[in-house]
Order: structure tokens, then C-alpha cells, then sequence
């Protein structure tokens, strides 16, 4: 009887013992194998849970431009390739300066940020710090970005690296009626003396044509282009931004009096341009009414042929630096990072975060855009598309455009608010016939150190 039981009891033993092997080892219908139990080599995927239904991330990202319209193509294909959702909020500069900073103190869920570069100091606060990410995701980096754009970047936050430049942008450019100056046998002018020539051609050819339709309407735009004329002769302007030098120095004096000659009413009458702005330049240049007319390089799109037909343009367009006013001196542009990205440091989805401000700042979404001429690419190596520029005078523009921006030794990188005041005090003394640019010069200086500008 003894012996009956124990064969019992073992066979039980066996059977659950097997029974308990039987619910440890995969089922036939589960995916893959047991590889580590026979020593086949392991992927990620095979350690990762496998459930049927991976919750997918979506991800908040908030920047002003370009416009919704124009991001979502993009976005969608990174959703296609990454898996990762994107919720896109695009909001107006002016708004956007005001409705990030508050939104990111009141700890609002965003993940990736546009980074406008006079805003950056103000938001280093709440934007991760990009190096040990980029160094450990993405080791080849530097190698693909641009050295001085990277120097700009930590410029505007004292050295340290909060966000990557998806774009710059350079200014001032000179954008013209190709058609018109082959009709009346014109070159691109190079000097002073030669626009002088130029437009009086076109003054005593064209009555009814206004030259060059100087945005003589909008205060900022005096300062602005003094700064970009100063650059000709030297590059005090980085000076002034970086070493603490004073506004009525040598250096801004030369710009501020290059922009005075420019308004000896052979280059610019003033009458003709005191009231334009950049739309109405864009409106008489489209009705033939305007020769030439200022933009930044932003407005490169007009040298698409596409873009010309689309938009209402007739004619063909060219585009040159402004003319270099003395003797020995060089042609000149500012430019500066523009669009940039950032990571929010109280975001819970940093690793989705840095494929978006991969993809954004380094990859497909820079080119994109670069491609459409609304910035230069920070991405090395990237060749430009010329088959857009049909024309002889609309590929020419283009290179000395890339030229330019390529030789700018000065930053576009516009003190907060100071250009509106200071621009103020240029126009009004230009108004009235002044030419003492030392004069001027000391006023700006006096309103610096007397308003809050940094």
C-alpha cells in the first residue's frame, strides 16, 4: 500500500511540474521565441513588453512662423516616420513674444519651442540644456552645423546652448524690375556713383516710375539700414552689440552718414518714399509703378518664377546688395540666426521632444524651407536648388544674395526696442534736411543710456 501511494505521489509531482513548465514556456500563437533560453540574440523590440496597442505620445509644439499652413506637410510626415504625434500651435510674433514666456511660467504643458533670438535670455530659464543631448543622441552633430550660426546661437545665452538654428535670415537687399533696366540698357549698380547714375536714368526715362521705394514710412527701417551701411567701412556695429561701445562712435557715425547721402535726391527723394512701407512697394512694384524696392533676404521668393506667376508679378526680377558708398569700402549685410528651436525642460516627453528638434533644426524641416528661400540653412553641405531661377537676372540675384550673406562679417542681432526709438530719431532728422551724422549719432547715444535696452 505504501509503495501504491508513492507512485502517486509522484506522478502527481511530475504532472504539475510539467503542468508549471507548460505555463511558463511561449504559446504557439505568441510572437517570436523564447531566444535568450536558446541563446539567439536579443533585439530591443524582443525586450519590450508586447502589447497589442503601444499608446502612441503626442507631443506640444509652439512656434510663430512660418505659418500653420506651411508646417503641417511637414509635420505629417514626421508623424508617418516617427510614430510620434504633434500638436502644432502657431501664433503671431508680436503675440507670441508676449503668450510663451507667460505660458511656460504657468507651467503649461509644451514640449518644443520656437525660439525667437531676442527672446532667448528671457526663456533659458524653462529650455534644456541641448549639448549633453545632442552629444549623446546624435554624436555627429557638429559636423552637420554650421560654425558661425552655433556661435550665434550661445551668443544670445551667454555661451551656453538652450536652442539650434533652424534658419537665418540677412537684410538689406535691393530687389528689381529686370525688364525694365534691359530695356533702358542699365547694369547692376555697385558704387554710389553708379546708382546715382542708375536711378536718374530711370527718374529721366520712367517720369511716372519711382527708383527705389525706400520703406520711408516706418521709423525702425532708418536705423535699420544705417546699421547695415556701417558695415561697409567696419564692423563697429558688433562692437556696440558685444563690447559695450558707444552709439555716437566712429564706426555708427559712417553708417548714419551713408544713409544721409543716400537721400540727396538723386539716389532717394524723400518726398517720393516718405510715406511707403513694404506693401505698398509691393503694390506699385506689381503695377510697374516702382523700379527697385528694399526687403530682407526673406524676400528672395520673388525670384522664383513660380512664385511671380502666382502671385500677380509680371515682370523679372534681380536682386543686388546695397551699393558700397566709399571708396575702399566692401558690400555689406547683417545676418543673424532667426528661427530656432528649444526643448522645455519641464517637458515629460524630452526624447520625443529631441526627434522633433532633430528633424526641425537638422534635418528635413530646415532644407524645406531653405528651399522656398525663407531662410538659409544652418545644415552643411546643403546645395541650393537654382532650377527655380528661370531667368539670367533671378539667378544672378540669387548668388549675389547667398554672396553677401556668405562675406557678412556684422549681426543682425536688434537691441530690444531700441531700433524703434532710434530709427525715430534718424527719420525725423532726415526729414528735416540734417545732415550732421555725429549729431545724431550723440542722440542715440543719450537715449540709450537713458531708456531700458539691452
Amino acid at each position: 500500500m505504501k509503495k501504491i501511494t508513492k507512485i502517486v505521489v509522484i506522478i502527481l509531482s511530475v504532472t504539475m511540474i510539467m503542468a508549471l513548465m507548460a505555463g511558463c514556456s511561449p504559446k504557439k500563437d505568441e510572437v517570436g521565441k523564447d531566444k535568450e533560453a536558446t541563446g539567439e540574440k536579443q533585439t530591443q523590440k524582443d525586450k519590450e513588453p508586447q502589447t497589442k496597442d503601444k499608446e502612441k505620445v503626442t507631443i506640444n509644439f509652439w512656434t510663430w512662423y512660418p505659418s500653420a499652413e506651411e508646417y503641417e506637410p511637414l509635420i505629417k510626415e514626421f508623424e508617418e516616420e516617427t510614430g510620434i504625434g504633434v500638436e502644432l500651435f502657431v501664433i503671431g510674433s508680436a503675440d507670441y513674444q508676449k503668450k510663451l514666456p507667460l505660458a511656460l511660467a504657468s507651467g503649461e504643458k509644451i514640449d518644443v519651442v520656437g525660439v525667437q533670438p531676442n527672446m532667448a535670455n528671457q526663456l533659458t530659464t524653462f529650455l534644456e540644456p541641448l549639448e549633453p543631448m545632442l552629444n549623446e543622441k546624435y554624436p555627429e552633430w557638429k559636423d552637420n552645423f554650421n560654425d558661425e550660426d552655433l556661435r550665434q546661437c550661445k551668443q544670445v545665452t551667454d555661451g551656453e546652448l538652450y536652442m539650434l538654428n533652424n534658419g537665418s535670415v540677412g537684410d538689406w537687399f535691393i530687389f528689381y524690375n529686370a525688364d525694365m533696366i534691359e530695356e533702358l540698357g542699365l547694369e547692376v549698380p555697385t558704387t554710389y556713383a553708379e546708382w546715382s547714375n542708375f536711378n536718374q536714368t530711370i527718374r529721366k526715362e520712367k517720369p511716372d516710375v519711382i527708383p527705389f521705394a525706400y520703406w520711408g514710412g516706418i521709423s525702425h527701417i532708418y536705423y535699420q539700414t544705417a546699421a547695415v551701411l556701417s558695415g561697409q567701412d567696419s564692423k563697429y556695429l558688433n562692437d556696440i552689440r558685444y563690447e559695450n561701445k558707444p552709439w555716437n562712435g566712429e564706426g555708427f557715425v559712417q553708417g548714419i552718414d551713408n544713409l544721409i547721402r543716400m537721400f540727396d535726391g538723386k539716389i532717394v527723394d524723400i518726398d517720393e518714399v516718405a510715406d511707403l512701407n513694404r506693401d505698398r512697394a509691393l503694390e506699385l512694384f506689381a503695377q510697374g509703378k516702382v523700379a527697385s524696392y528694399m526687403d530682407g533676404s526673406w524676400g528672395a521668393t520673388m525670384l522664383s518664377k513660380a512664385y511671380r506667376e502666382s502671385n500677380g508679378y509680371t515682370n523679372d526680377v534681380g536682386a543686388f546688395a546695397f551699393p558700397v558708398a566709399n571708396e575702399g569700402g566692401q558690400t555689406s549685410v547683417r545676418t543673424f540666426i532667426n528661427n530656432t528651436t528649444g526643448i522645455v525642460k519641464s517637458s515629460e516627453h524630452k526624447d520625443e521632444a529631441f526627434e522633433l528638434l532633430k528633424f526641425l533644426a537638422l534635418g528635413k524641416g530646415t532644407t524645406t524651407f531653405a528651399n522656398k528661400q525663407y531662410w538659409f540653412t544652418s545644415v552643411k553641405n546643403y546645395e541650393v536648388d537654382f532650377s527655380k531661377f528661370q531667368t539670367p537676372a533671378s539667378k544672378a540675384g540669387y548668388e549675389r544674395i547667398l554672396k553677401a550673406v556668405s562675406e557678412s562679417k556684422i549681426d543682425r542681432n536688434n537691441p530690444n526696442a531700441f531700433p524703434e526709438k532710434a530709427g525715430a530719431i534718424i527719420q525725423g532728422a532726415i526729414l528735416k534736411g540734417k545732415k550732421d551724422a555725429q549729431e545724431i549719432a550723440d542722440k542715440l547715444q543719450e537715449e540709450w543710456e537713458f531708456g531700458m535696452y539691452e
